[in-house]
């Protein structure tokens, strides 16, 4: 084997890159609303699905001990979380106001429900499956 960075992480390392490249996207649209104090155009909904999205991302990582997959996800959960965070109380009587808070609420009840369900009826192999599986949905 030749010194140096190997495949086995010169790949993974760039897809945390850009994946959290991908996360920091949305940062100048909310502090953007976060200036104005009113949402404008930005669509709060795809800030929801990245915060969910990277939940199960990092909890397939955890199940399967990837670091790579936890710290490029770990590191979404904190922007998208903050994403939120901010732009909620800008929304006002916005009409997406309710559709933000019932899919945050609907979906942290699914990704706690799944990750109760996998991690009491599963072992270790079926777990990393079931949560590889639906994250990618």
């Amino acid at each position: 084997r030749a010194p140096g960075p190997s495949m086995d992480s010169v790949i993974p390392l760039a897809g945390t890159v850009l994946s959290n490249m991908l996360f920091l996207s949305p940062a100048s649209a909310v502090l953007r609303v976060q200036a104005e104090r009113e949402l404008g155009e930005l669509n709060p909904t795809p800030l929801v699905l990245m915060l969910l999205s990277t939940v199960l991302w990092t909890s397939y990582g955890i199940a399967i001990a990837n670091p790579f997959v936890v710290v490029s996800n770990a590191f979404g959960i904190v922007l998208s979380t903050w994403y939120i965070v901010a732009v909620l109380p800008h929304m006002g009587k916005d009409a997406r106001a309710p559709v933000v808070v019932r899919a945050v609420t609907a979906g942290a009840g699914l990704v706690v429900l799944e990750l109760c369900a996998v991690n009491l009826a599963m072992g270790p192999q079926g777990r990393a499956k079931a949560l590889g599986f639906s994250p990618s949905v």
